[in-house]
């Protein structure tokens, strides 16, 4: 929820070459320690605010960027997508959209070691993603295949949910880099 999400994937991009900014939500501009002590930012912004705010950062570039969002942020890379910001977007994990309607057991489930137990909150539980499962992903991905934008599905098979900062996040970065640098360039030639 703040730049320091991202903070491996900055220096990672750029020493490949790109130009990397991660513009924080409205009101984020404390650590994520500050953001604990005083939940109220958090609970008081609004999606449209948010997407918003991103918009105005998207549309101040001289280029359209990619857009790449996590979980909340898929969903918001998914908004700013369908207000035709962006040359092209990668979701990872990705929240579902409005319209997207499915709540796996495993989904559910994810939620019990919070609630039976509330000291697990900060304890990683179960090695696989069960906050937005591959099914939850595969359902948000159905629901654009009448959309004009290109969508695809990609899974990096027993991956937790927060499988850009895991072991291993530098084959999801890559991929991501990757596949929106190729939409990218098919766009401009069209």
């Amino acid at each position: 929820m703040t730049p320091r999400s991202w903070e491996h994937w900055v220096p990672y991009y750029e020493a490949k070459g790109y130009r990397v900014l991660t513009p924080t939500y409205p009101g984020f501009d404390a650590e994520v320690e500050a953001l604990r002590r005083d939940p109220s930012i958090i609970a008081n912004l609004t999606v449209p605010e948010t997407v918003d705010h991103l918009a105005s950062v998207i549309e101040a570039l001289d280029t359209p960027p990619f857009i790449v969002g996590h979980s909340f942020g898929g969903t918001l890379t998914q908004l700013l997508l369908a207000r035709g910001l962006g040359s092209a977007g990668v979701v990872i994990d990705s929240a579902p959209t409005e319209g997207v309607r499915v709540t796996p057991l495993s989904q559910v489930r994810s939620l019990f070691p919070a609630l039976k137990n509330p000291a697990n909150i900060h304890q990683a539980v179960g090695e696989r993603d069960h906050i937005m499962p591959p099914s939850v992903n595969k359902s948000n991905a159905r629901h654009y295949k009448n959309s004009p934008a290109l969508t695809e599905y990609f899974e990096f098979e027993g991956r937790d949910h927060w499988t850009c900062a895991a072991p291993g996040w530098e084959a999801v970065a890559d991929y991501a880099l990757e596949w929106a640098a190729k939409q990218a360039r098919t766009t401009a030639r069209t």
